[in-house]
């Protein structure tokens, strides 16, 4: 699809740019004016990063919470088992990493104080500071773990950009 995410927002950098380089704005706008810029150009930079990253988070989520479902109650484990047994279309990268965060979320709540739980909670903590470290909207120069884990192989492509089945 034309234009791309990146190519708009490459284009509204380009605008911001020229508006820091007018020299009727006061000093403080050319300062905000070029932070914008810097910002634009950041997020242009992980934009391309994102779908990769979701697909390998959602994986990584998914498999952790399967692997640890027989300590949750019986309704958790049915959220997970429905969330990850592939009969719901998956249509939306980012709409299944919200639902697939609000269940660790849940699960991390109902995890037992002994120390089983203790290593689930240390398993989950792991991943989730992993996924800060890879989250390219966070970061400059995100690790990029997605680039070898089979899980996360599919099509660079984001969803939306497929051609139908």
């Amino acid at each position: 699809m034309r234009p791309t995410i990146e190519e708009q927002l490459r284009g509204v950098s380009r605008l911001v740019d020229e508006l820091a380089a007018d020299p009727e704005l006061s000093s403080s706008s050319v300062t905000l004016a070029r932070d914008a810029g810097k910002q634009l150009k950041r997020l242009t930079s992980s934009a391309a990063s994102r779908p990769p990253f979701l697909r390998w988070d959602n994986a990584v989520m998914t498999a952790l919470l399967r692997d640890l479902a027989p300590m949750f109650p019986a309704e958790l484990q049915s959220l997970i088992t429905e969330s990850s047994d592939g009969t719901q279309p998956v249509t939306d990268d980012e709409a299944q990493n919200e639902a697939l965060r609000v269940l660790v979320t849940m699960a991390i709540g109902t995890l037992p104080d002994e120390t089983v739980g203790n290593r689930a909670r240390r398993t989950i903590s792991d991943h989730l500071r992993e996924r800060a470290a890879a989250n390219p909207a966070l970061h400059k120069h995100p690790k990029r773990p997605w680039a070898a884990d089979p899980r996360a192989a599919e099509s660079e492509t984001p969803l939306t950009e497929k051609a139908p089945m």
